[in-house]
């Protein structure tokens, strides 16, 4: 065994054209251990809260050690963390995005196929903490989803022990989006969202509303401060791309824009905003809510009509609103749980429907009572286009009762609010409701509640495009003005935003 290892460092010497040996285990020892005890290693004394400390370590010394993360990451498993809650102290924060991207972008293409496996289970038989952070500077209601770094670098031990490599965070410029830190006590700070311990799948239904506090933190902080916030949020809105996988999400990209713009534009034509005359359909709009504690059954199921017999020759008027009259809302609320209501993520408000009165059928004839309000248009033959905003969840929703929309409308996907929303404003991120309605300049109140929801995104649709489709020099009053109108009992008395 000697031999041989001696044959390998002759080898070695004659490559690099010096002598090459052998330190005894007790020299590299103490080497390590005056290379851990210099003056650049932070401590206790410098002002850290040891239970959060982050530490990035490339590489860590052996695939066995136990890296400085582990502890940190035990003591936040440890806490008794309450959702909305901060963490003490001083801690390095990155997005949740960047985290499962990281096969992609930073390992090699040799050892990827070998890593990947690990992050397509990544919430397998492990624990992370989940927290999120609004964009406050632009008042973005869908907020960032972030993990603490620690637990990123103890998974990536784990992986090193398992495969025998040395997977790190990178260094240099990228380090700084795996290293966001919300130092500014006077800006907003993460907050505690909830944990995931050994689960198949990241399953959120519903995110906080924007904490006042944050954003009066936010107007209140100092420049310097507010720089330092400003420049975290560009960071976890502009992930780094490379390669093969950066043209093909900008493929996609480009995909998803022109299919926004033709919804758009499709939804423009049937309104009869194109100049070719209105198209004889039934727009039906459905917004659905359910509690937020598991199962998550559905609770509220909002519906609004559109039908555009009743509108050949009335002109929409100012964001639509000559035409809300003809608009059918109906709010349905599930009788056996007429008693319960959403606070943790969202402030839900079952008891406040705007729009008429309130139907409480039984949890067993749900499907039904859909149905009830829908079929009289089926049977006179009627195209129906069915709306929602980011309508995805909602149709899951609607195949759990036993509607499949798509089957019962002949085009070949619903009209999404947001998409259209994104395709107006040219926007890549799409936006929650209220955005959007302060945008199109329609005052709201009483959002959560499934009937008003599904009133305020049908006439959300029709002033997304009749702002699309006006002149850019078009006279009047801009999108931004907030509008009311006495002709609609939930918009008269809603004269500012909740």
């Amino acid at each position: 065994m000697e031999d041989d290892v001696q044959s390998r460092l002759d080898i070695l010497a004659n490559v690099l054209g010096q002598k090459v040996e052998l330190k005894p285990i007790t020299a590299l020892e103490e080497e390590q251990e005056k290379e851990g005890s210099g003056d650049d290693r932070l401590t206790q004394d410098d002002g850290w809260d040891c239970r959060w400390e982050n530490r990035a370590i490339d590489p860590w010394p052996e695939p066995t050690a136990e890296p400085p993360a582990r502890k940190a990451c035990q003591a936040l498993h440890d806490s008794d963390l309450k959702m909305g809650a901060s963490l003490p102290g001083k801690v390095y924060f990155c997005a949740w995005e960047l985290v499962v991207s990281y096969p992609d972008r930073y390992v090699g293409v040799g050892n990827r196929p070998r890593v990947k496996p690990f992050f397509e289970g990544i919430l397998d038989n492990r624990t992370w903490d989940f927290f999120y952070v609004h964009d406050v500077s632009k008042r973005v209601d869908h907020p960032f989803l972030l993990v603490p770094t620690n637990q990123l670098e103890e998974f990536l031990w784990f992986i090193n022990d398992v495969l025998s490599t040395c997977l790190t965070i990178p260094k240099g410029p990228s380090s700084e989006r795996f290293f966001l830190r919300f130092d500014a006590a006077s800006t907003p700070q993460p907050r505690y969202f909830r944990r995931y311990q050994d689960e198949e799948a990241l399953d959120i239904k519903s995110w906080p509303a924007i904490c006042e506090d944050d954003i009066s933190a936010y107007n209140s902080a100092a420049p310097q401060h507010k720089a330092i916030y400003e420049a975290n949020m560009e960071r976890l809105k502009t992930l780094p791309e490379t390669g093969k996988d950066a043209d093909f999400r900008r493929h996609k990209a480009a995909q998803k824009h022109q299919h926004r713009i033709k919804m758009l534009q499709d939804v423009e034509n049937l309104l009869g905003l194109s100049g070719l005359g209105k198209v004889s359909v039934v727009f039906v709009c459905i917004d659905i809510e359910a509690l937020e504690t598991a199962p998550n059954p559905i609770s509220e199921v909002g519906i609004s009509i559109l039908d555009m017999n009743k509108i050949l020759d009335i002109s929409p008027g100012e964001a639509g609103s000559s035409w809300w009259p003809t608009m059918e809302d109906h709010h349905l609320r599930v009788n056996e749980y007429k008693g319960s209501r959403n606070y943790r993520l969202i402030q839900g408000c079952p008891d406040a429907f705007n729009f008429g009165t309130s139907v409480f059928p039984p949890k067993a004839d749900l499907a039904s009572a859909i149905m009830k309000i829908i079929n009289p248009h089926i049977r006179a033959e009627r195209e129906l286009v069915f709306v929602g905003h980011d309508f995805k969840n909602d149709m899951q929703y609607l195949v759990r009762l036993g509607i499949d929309i798509k089957k019962l409308q002949r085009r070949p996907e619903p009209v999404d609010t947001q998409a259209m929303h994104q395709a107006w404003r040219e926007k890549t991120q799409g936006y929650g409701l209220r955005h959007v309605l302060n945008d199109v300049g329609i005052a709201c109140k009483n959002l959560h509640n499934a009937g008003n929801d599904a009133a305020y995104t049908l006439r959300a649709m029709v002033a997304i495009a009749i702002n699309a489709s006006a002149p850019d020099d078009a006279d009047g009053a801009s999108a931004s003005d907030t509008f009311q109108s006495s002709a609609d009992p939930g918009i008269a008395h809603a004269a500012h935003d909740e």
